[in-house]
């Protein structure tokens, strides 16, 4: 830093002298003293930073950072010759003497500070200038204008289209609730979600619930209707190039236990597990049905043309043909156009409204939003109609004994690894309270009583180690 300020010093004494020496050149149109005097002020603290320096540190030449040209209306001290060290009056070479009309002259170190001094403080002055200009430059008047415009125009259209989906979702719901009204009437005590006589609850724009209970056979009935999202602009937009949410109903029948808990009149049911999913949602299914994808595999479809795009699905191949009735057949294959799954199980579902229900039944339609009054009917009264029929078929199904004996010995082997985290995490606990409670023991012992343990327990050690070497012969 000490090499810095005599720099910055000298260079401030050498301005000094040339604005001294250069007196003559005022008159002709050039720098005044006082310019130059301003400048060298200004110079004592811009000056760029040299590497090396005459100091009594470093011996080396003083090499600035930035060098360029003098600027306008500031002349090389002492004459026109700038570098060649040959002009009469001392030019600013690396060996001019600068003499002639008194000027003194400079060497070429101190005549190279001065004009980095005077270059790097034009360029200070002139970015601050161009910042100045352009922090206080305005947007142009078109462009804005059409920003603008084209912001508001984003806000109408995505406002309307909120508008027009929720109308339209809200008015599709409202007809598959009257007639999942229509098609319970009678079949359960209890339809609703509140006192008022609330049919659907809606639980976002797109998403509305249906519950009906009271029934035997069934704890209770869930229908929830999920809905295109009509009403957001971003998805409308990319509904043609991507591909977008369908219009679909899930109707969950949860079956009561085998005790007659949440229900009556099921005394029991077989361990039945089949699955009917549409072939292009067979890896969505299995994803959201963790013990279905663990233990079933893919069976034999039941037999007619409209099963061929359907896939069935089931741990014994046996629980097809006892699931499939004709009269079963016959009402899946009108369904068959908007059905999307069939599931018939014992051992849980994926749908989170199913809640600890083991046992239910699970229908999956599509909602044919375009159609008309008559079609959407017949779609909902046959999926509710199915789905009550399982519930009182499901009672009276009675599987092989070796059938039987085979899906109870999958299900217990699944049991015991689904539980084998929880005895793992249980036997840790009981080491670490074993170690505990060594801990605590050994603490209240007296020394000797430690000592005499610890050669029980090497003793101990000792037998083990050398009984593990035997062998047994059975005669």
């Amino acid at each position: 830093m000490g090499g810095v300020r005599y720099a910055r010093a000298f260079v401030a004494a050498s301005l000094l002298t040339l604005a001294v020496g250069s007196l003559p050149a005022a008159a002709e149109g050039q720098a005044t003293v006082g310019e130059v005097g301003e400048a060298a002020a200004a110079a004592a603290d811009l000056a760029p930073l040299v590497l090396g320096g005459d100091d009594e540190f470093d011996e080396a030449p003083a090499v600035p950072l930035l060098t360029t040209a003098l600027p306008a209306g500031v002349v090389s001290p002492g004459g026109e010759g700038v570098g060649t060290g040959d002009s009469g009056s001392g030019g600013s070479g690396g060996n001019g003497d600068g003499g002639g009309s008194g000027n003194g002259g400079l060497d070429g170190k101190s005549r190279m500070s001065s004009a980095s001094a005077f270059t790097l403080a034009g360029f200070v002055s002139r970015l601050s200038s161009a910042g100045a200009a352009g922090s206080g430059a305005a947007l142009d008047a078109k462009q804005v204008w059409y920003f603008e415009r084209i912001v508001a125009a984003l806000c109408v259209a995505y406002v309307g289209v909120f508008l027009c989906g929720k109308a339209v979702n809200e008015r599709v719901a409202g007809r598959w609730a009257t007639t999942l009204t229509e098609a319970v009437d009678g079949e359960f005590a209890a339809v609703g979600v509140d006192s008022v006589g609330t049919k659907l609850h809606k639980d976002g724009q797109g998403v509305f619930h249906f519950y009906a209970s009271g029934r035997r056979h069934a704890a209770a009935l869930t229908c929830t209707l999920t809905l295109k999202r009509r009403y957001d602009l971003f998805t409308v937009l990319q509904t043609p190039v991507g591909r977008s949410d369908a219009d679909r109903c899930a109707l969950l029948l949860t079956l009561p236990d085998g005790n007659g808990g949440g229900g009556s009149g099921l005394s029991g049911m077989e361990p039945l597990m089949w699955a009917l999913v549409r072939k292009r949602e067979v890896k969505r299914f299995r994803r959201a049905n963790r013990v279905l994808e663990a233990l079933a595999g893919q069976v034999a479809p039941p037999a007619g043309a409209w099963a061929d795009a359907f896939v069935a699905l089931s741990d014994q191949p046996e629980t097809g043909a006892a699931l499939l009735p004709p009269s079963a057949v016959e009402a899946l294959s009108a369904l068959a156009p908007w059905l999307v799954s069939l599931h018939v199980t014992d051992s849980g579902v994926g749908n989170p409204q199913a809640g600890a229900a083991r046992r239910a039944v699970e229908l999956v339609v599509d909602v044919p939003v375009g159609a008309d009054a008559a079609e959407m009917a017949m779609v909902a009264m046959v999926s509710v109609r199915l789905a009550l029929w399982y519930a009182d078929f499901l009672p009276n199904v009675r599987l092989p004994p070796v059938v039987r004996t085979r899906a109870e010995a999958v299900r217990a082997d699944w049991a015991y690894k689904e539980a084998e985290p929880a005895r793992l995490a249980a036997a840790e606990a009981r080491a670490a309270e074993r170690e505990a409670a060594a801990e605590r023991e050994a603490a209240a012992r007296s020394p000797a009583a430690q000592a005499k343990y610890e050669e029980k327990m090497r003793k101990k050690g000792l037998r083990k180690r050398q009984s593990g070497g035997r062998v047994m012969v059975m005669r």
